[in-house]
């Protein structure tokens, strides 16, 4: 399967999705705080936007998952954490200024529930080899698998 693809079967199996836009000079808190992103279990794709383009530059994941259950990391606390040493406000607008990019789009999808759906580390891991095989690289800011 390509990554277009990929992601439309995530849109299919999801149990909730969204999308938020993150501006020059924005907060991603208080982004996040706004469009109500759920502190849920699932996985991310963050775009950036140049002159109306669009281009996948990370694929993430919420939900680490432990011997005794999940980290309490949801899709809205792994948006606004800390990013290599530097709170998520100060990343993504070093990413975006240093890029030279309009915005950051970020798409983002609920798929395990309750005990139910696919593990945020499989959905993450499909939605990787989709992109390297579609692509043949990783998204800018995914550095390894």
């Amino acid at each position: 399967m390509d990554f277009q693809e990929v992601v439309q079967k995530v849109k299919e199996k999801s149990f909730e999705q969204g999308n938020l836009i993150l501006n020059k000079n924005e907060n991603i808190n208080e982004i996040v705080k706004k469009e109500n992103v759920p502190n849920k279990y699932g996985v991310y794709v963050i775009y950036s936007v140049k002159n109306g383009q669009k281009e996948v530059i990370y694929i993430g994941k919420s939900g680490t998952l432990c011997s005794n259950g999940f980290r309490k990391q949801g899709i809205k606390k792994r948006l606004t954490m800390k990013q290599r040493k530097m709170s998520r406000k100060e990343f993504f607008q070093k990413v975006i200024s240093e890029n030279d990019y309009d915005s950051l789009y970020f798409e983002w999808y609920v798929t395990y529930e309750n005990g139910k759906g696919i593990l945020p580390f499989l959905m993450e891991s499909e939605l990787l080899a989709a992109y390297f095989y579609t692509y043949r690289k990783l998204p800018k800011l995914n550095r390894c698998i």
